[in-house]
């Protein structure tokens, strides 16, 4: 099945990643909301973090799928419009959920700290100061993707200079300070997971030629063994397959709609589609609705979870349309 080509210019959304990322938001609303109800052992697999890291494959893709597109249209890449691009995209939501949920819980027993380790990206990091709690704690994945992106522009450009040095001192920081329940594994696998979108961005042609040589019951095996390293428990089998983990989840994400038709146009559905586009806010706002305490049955975990789709849908529309109309300035 043959993809949008890299060499187009053309910038248009592709929809069977927004269907993705309206899944990836599922399964972590879905997780979480198993955890509000503490049936945690319901499922054998960890579905919030297998979320999470179908985020980081195609963020990591479609960052240098742009990139790319920019550079046959300008012929080059600006790495001051990435940052611009980037930061109107992230930062906005993210600040308004972090004031307003700072404002609905109060300042007292160290909000404001916890707020600040949200908005400088350091949940991924148990430094000495300040705890995200649950309420920020979701923003341990933007911490590794705003770290990843920080080094991108000079991967992308294979320049070394000193703003990449500290890009690099910054992005290895959570391997010193790394929070125990994410561990220095998670560490490995963000990265490797952004990394390897970006690969294939690259290399999309040769790398869909050559899976286009694998038995389609190998591809679906491989996708399987990686959704089931999630149900394993921490153990000598766990650290050694850890890093296989990342290439089960792009396959998954590429593979397995490009060799069922079906899947992708199950995942190409529009209104599945209209959620992927809201899915960043959904996934700020389910956090708050979906804390400890605060949805004990199953009529309050369906209706937190309709109402961070209703506020992610009312943020995309309203507040974020205009940082989106900024970031169009800096696509040339």
């Amino acid at each position: 099945m043959t993809r949008p080509a890299l060499e187009s210019p053309a910038t248009s959304r592709i929809a069977f990643l927004d269907g993705w990322r309206a899944v990836s938001v599922l399964f972590v609303m879905v997780g979480h909301g198993l955890g509000a109800l503490k049936l945690h052992s319901a499922l054998p697999i960890d579905l919030s973090r297998l979320g999470v890291y179908i985020f980081f494959i195609i963020s990591g893709y479609v960052i240098t799928r742009l990139s790319l597109a920019e550079r046959v249209r300008t012929g080059t890449f600006n790495q001051g419009h990435f940052v611009m691009r980037r930061a109107l995209r992230i930062l906005p939501p993210l600040v308004l959920y972090v004031v307003v949920v700072t404002t609905l819980s109060g300042v007292g027993d160290g909000a404001l700290l916890a707020a600040f380790r949200a908005l400088s990206f350091t949940c991924n990091m148990d430094i000495p100061f300040g705890h995200c709690g649950f309420i920020f704690g979701h923003t341990w994945s933007l911490a590794f993707e705003e770290q990843f992106y920080l080094l991108f522009p000079f991967i992308f450009m294979r320049r070394i200079s000193f703003l990449a040095v500290l890009a690099l001192l910054f992005a290895l920081l959570p391997l010193v300070f790394d929070v125990p329940w994410l561990g220095k594994l998670t560490y490995l696998q963000a990265f490797l997971l952004l990394t390897l979108g970006c690969v294939y961005a690259v290399y999309q042609k040769r790398i869909e030629e050559l899976l286009g040589k694998v038995p389609t019951i190998l591809i679906v095996g491989m996708c399987a063994l990686g959704i089931l390293w999630f149900a394993l428990d921490i153990g000598k089998v766990r650290l050694i397959t850890a890093p296989l983990v990342p290439f089960a989840i792009l396959l998954f994400v590429f593979a397995i709609p490009a060799r069922f038709s079906w899947v992708e146009r199950s995942l190409s559905f529009k209104p599945l589609c209209q959620i992927g586009l809201y899915s960043y806010s959904i996934y700020l706002w389910q956090q708050f609705f979906l804390m400890p305490g605060s949805a004990d049955s199953l009529l309050k975990v369906c209706s937190a979870i309709l109402m961070a789709v209703l506020i992610g849908a009312a943020s995309y529309h309203t507040y974020e349309a205009y940082f989106r109309k900024v970031a169009h300035r800096y696509n040339a």
